[in-house]
């Protein structure tokens, strides 16, 4: 791998601004700059000192792989291991790092594991309040942008014609409101 397929050191990396270990997922391969190992498309790398290592020559060979996606066991392995690393790939189409996972210690992902099975109905109860509030503060919102008089129970009520009502709610989602960034309908 020539130094110009190498993931960024500067001030653009993932490296600027944040004091952890970066792991890369490589795109093509590469070789260990200490132990001379063979690193295929896939493979992790860890830069030190702008020079490619394998996570063996990098002291992180026993960490495991513990993929994005529950954010209550990736903060629990995080909290539980002495050493982890973050994990991310480039992407193409934003031109940007984007974080994959994190490497842990695999006792620290057992036991975030056995304390996330311990309380999920607690945290499954959490997120269906939290949408029913999101959901209340939507239709709040709604009715207090387009002037509604009655809300029945079976949902929102705008008065005025059904164009009237299809305007009001299109002239919401294009300002963005509860739903997101007013990036159109």
């Amino acid at each position: 791998m020539s130094a110009s397929h190498l993931p960024e050191s500067g001030a653009g990396s993932p490296n600027a601004g944040t004091r952890g270990i970066v792991v890369f997922i490589i795109r093509r391969d590469a070789r260990c700059g200490e132990c001379g190992r063979e690193l295929f498309k896939g493979n992790f790398l860890r830069l030190e000192k702008d020079k490619p290592l394998c996570l063996d020559c990098a002291d992180l060979g026993y960490l495991e792989f513990l993929p994005r996606g529950d954010a209550a066991i990736t903060r629990r392995a995080s909290k539980y291991s002495p050493l982890w690393a973050v994990v991310v790939q480039w992407s193409h189409t934003r031109k940007r790092y984007e974080r994959q996972g994190i490497l842990v210690a695999p006792e620290a992902i057992e036991r975030a594991e056995q304390e996330s099975l311990a309380d999920a109905d607690q945290r499954a109860r959490q997120r269906e309040r939290a949408a029913l509030k999101r959901e209340a503060e939507d239709q709040e919102y709604i009715f207090c942008r387009c002037g509604a008089v009655e809300t029945p129970v079976s949902g929102l009520s705008i008065p005025g014609s059904r164009a009237d009502r299809a305007s009001c709610l299109s002239e919401v989602l294009r300002a963005g409101g509860p739903f997101g960034g007013g990036q159109g309908v």
